[in-house]
């Protein structure tokens, strides 16, 4: 994919930004700071803005977590991972061959799934756990 930025290695694995990703953060951003998940009187411009930047990081971070498992999966099944690429419509991993058996394929398949699910539940947990307290971390949380 052309237009790339560099973000470093995770685990020897190539992180790279498509310029696209700037798009949807900023829409994610904008749209959080406009519309803050919690009810009258808003929180000040300033809370919004960081808590809206922070919770795009965070839910691109978990986009991240998704292609990790994928392509760790799929080293640990000795296919190469080329990178992985954040872009407007999420998320991808380059693996550059297909497996070599049907177990390893549907291994590689369904890890980056159930590890969103698992960081669902964990920020579901945490939404529990702040919603008493800390309104607005636990809406975040919870989006």
């Amino acid at each position: 994919m052309r237009g790339n930025i560099s973000l470093g290695k995770v685990f020897g694995i190539p992180l790279r930004l498509h310029y696209t990703w700037f798009i949807i953060f900023a829409l994610v951003t904008f749209s959080l700071v406009l519309y803050p998940l919690v009810e009258r009187p808003y929180p000040p411009i300033e809370q919004r803005i960081i808590l809206g930047i922070l919770t795009s990081l965070l839910f691109f971070a978990s986009i991240v977590t998704h292609e990790l498992a994928h392509s760790i999966l799929a080293i640990r099944n000795n296919i190469p991972v080329k990178e992985i690429t954040l872009f407007v419509f999420g998320g991808v991993s380059q693996i550059t061959k297909e497996a070599t058996h049907p177990r390893a394929e549907l291994s590689i398949a369904i890890v980056g799934p159930l590890t969103s699910l698992a960081l669902g539940g964990i920020f579901y947990g945490l939404h529990l756990l702040l919603a008493g307290t800390q309104q607005i971390l636990a809406a975040n949380l919870m989006w």
